[in-house]
């Protein structure tokens, strides 16, 4: 009965572990680095579709530059894009440890979604 109880609870691990990580990529997910602050990776929006950043996380766990990625983003809202990076800017946050290197690069990507009425 036990060994039933630890293979469900590894698989719940590994399918939230999972899903935490799909909206961050590059070497930040690479790492597995934590998120110890994380955001809400959705938007409402009058159009679906996803807006992508490339950011750069310092040692200290802090995003220090976003950069919305015009090329990869189905979206082009320059108003959503402000609020998508200032939600980055000033939410996400990734554990801090001098493990890491100075500068860690990923993407993040937040999905736009048209609210139901």
């Amino acid at each position: 009965m036990s060994t039933i109880k630890f293979y469900i609870l590894f698989c719940l691990g590994i399918l939230f572990t999972k899903a935490g990580f799909t909206q961050i990529s590059g070497e930040l997910k690479e790492s597995s680095r934590p998120v110890v602050d994380s955001i809400s990776f959705e938007m409402e929006s009058n159009k679906a579709g996803q807006l992508v950043f490339d950011i750069v996380v310092d040692r200290e766990g802090e995003v220090v530059e976003c950069i919305w990625n015009r090329v990869a983003s189905t979206v082009n809202s320059r108003k959503l894009s402000y609020m998508a990076k200032n939600r980055i800017l000033t939410e996400l946050k990734f554990s801090d440890d001098n493990a890491y290197p100075p500068y860690q690069y990923g993407k993040v990507t937040i999905h736009l979604i048209v609210p139901q009425e």
